[in-house]
C-alpha cells in the first residue's frame, strides 16, 4: 500500500515508574514519512536516532520534523539513560488489514532487502501461514487491533502466503534482485 509521508509522533513521557519514548500505537512509520518528538517531561531531553545526536527537545515542546529515509528497526534513545529507549519498525511497504471488509491481500513487489510491514487494524485476531518455508513472515498471531508486525526479505523469489482464519484470503509477495551496488533499504 503506497500512501504520501505522514507526521508521526513519538512522546516523551512518564510511563510507570521511569520516563519512556513512547511511538503512537496506531500510526505505522514508512520510508519518507516525518517523525517528530513530544516532550511531556519538565526537563529538556537529547533525543538519539541509532545512537546518533538527533536533537535537543525544550521541556514540554515539541521538536522539528524529520524525515526518515531507511527501513529496518530503529532505536530512539537518550543521552539521559534514565529515560527507557524505544524500537521503532520503519517498512518500506505496508500490508494492511481492514475492519468490515473481507480479508485480502494485495500482491507486493520489494527490493531485495526492503521491509515490508502488516497491519491488522480489526479486532479478530490473524496469523499469517507462509507457504514458503523460512521465509520471513511475522510468526505471531495478531491478537487484537492496531497488531503490527514486519519483516525483511534479504534475498530475491516469491513468497506465497495466506490467513490462517481464511485460507481463501492470499496474498503474494514478489522480491526482486537489488540493484548492483548494494540492497535497497
Amino acid at each position: 500500500m503506497t500512501r504520501p509521508p505522514t507526521n508521526v509522533r513519538i512522546s516523551i513521557r512518564q510511563a510507570g515508574s521511569a520516563a519512556a519514548f513512547v511511538p503512537d500505537p496506531n500510526q505505522v512509520v514508512q520510508t519518507d514519512d516525518f517523525i517528530f518528538f513530544s516532550n511531556l517531561l519538565p526537563r529538556d531531553v537529547a533525543v538519539l536516532f541509532d545512537g546518533n545526536a538527533l536533537v535537543t527537545v525544550q521541556a514540554r515542546d515539541e521538536s522539528s520534523a524529520f524525515q526518515v529515509a531507511q527501513s529496518g528497526n530503529h532505536v530512539v534513545s537518550s543521552s539521559d539513560t534514565t529515560i527507557r529507549a524505544a524500537t521503532i519498525g520503519v517498512a518500506d511497504q505496508l500490508v494492511r488489514i481492514l475492519p468490515g471488509q473481507p480479508i485480502s491481500f494485495d500482491p507486493v513487489t520489494i527490493t531485495a532487502g526492503q521491509f515490508l510491514r502488516w497491519e491488522n487494524d480489526t479486532d479478530v485476531p490473524q496469523t499469517l501461514v507462509s507457504a514458503t518455508p523460512g521465509a520471513p513472515f511475522p510468526t505471531s498471531p495478531v491478537p487484537s487491533m492496531n497488531w503490527s508486525g514486519i519483516a525483511q526479505f534479504p534475498t530475491a523469489g516469491t513468497f506465497n502466503y495466506h490467513a490462517l482464519s481464511d485460507s481463501a484470503a492470499q496474498g503474494v509477495v514478489t522480491v526482486t534482485a537489488a540493484a548492483v551496488g548494494g540492497a535497497n533499504g
